[in-house]
Order: C-alpha cells, then sequence, then structure tokens
C-alpha cells in the first residue's frame, strides 16, 4: 500500500458510494459520508505489515467547504 493510494482513496472517500468503496476495501471498513470535504493531508500514517497484507493507522485532514474548518 502507498502513499499515493491512500491519497487517492481518500479524495474518492467523501463522496464514494458503498459499492465504489468496495473496489478499495474489502469488509466494509469504512462507511460512506457522502460529503463535499475536500482532501488536505493524510496525518501521521502509520504501515504495519503482517503476513501478506499491510495495516495502516492514519487520521485524514478535510476541508469543509460549507463551514470553512478542518
Amino acid at each position: 500500500m502507498t502513499k499515493e493510494f491512500l491519497i487517492t482513496l481518500f479524495k474518492l472517500y467523501t463522496t464514494a458510494t458503498v459499492k465504489e468503496l468496495s473496489y478499495y476495501l474489502s469488509n466494509g471498513i469504512l462507511k460512506p459520508i457522502r460529503k463535499e470535504y475536500i482532501f488536505q493531508e493524510l496525518v501521521n500514517p502509520i504501515y504495519i505489515p503482517k503476513d501478506n497484507q499491510v495495516t495502516v493507522s492514519l487520521s485524514v485532514k478535510y476541508l469543509d467547504q460549507k463551514n470553512k474548518v478542518t
């Protein structure tokens, strides 16, 4: 899993449907939020390799266009 993949995923995430998210993630790990937030950055990503998988712990910073807050 690369940083570029995560950036793409979280740019799409805010407006993605359940079906669209299923292409990127398994087991419904992220639920759709259907908000028009603008991706700003990944915050403190920690990559944890185990067997043939990588788990990532991170926060994501978005800009709420309506309220102009992050």
